[in-house]
């Protein structure tokens, strides 16, 4: 494999593992929310929804880069 493809995909993998753990730690304070509800808490939530929407166009935007070349 050429460095540029390794160098992408070790960037993919990484961008994945942010992702999931962004995604674990949401779901952790989803089910805090919902024993607890709070607007503030709820307002987080939100705030890292839209986080993970946005690493979710960085990875698929990687891929049909990876993809295309």
């Amino acid at each position: 494999m050429t460095i540029h493809l390794m160098r992408d995909l070790e960037t993919l993998h990484h961008n994945l593992l942010s992702m999931c753990a962004i995604v674990e730690e949401m779901i952790h304070q989803a089910v805090e929310t919902l024993s607890e509800p709070s607007y503030e808490k709820a307002q987080a939530l939100n705030e890292l929804d839209d986080e993970i929407d946005s690493c979710d166009v960085r990875i698929n935007e990687s891929c049909l880069k990876i993809l295309a070349l």
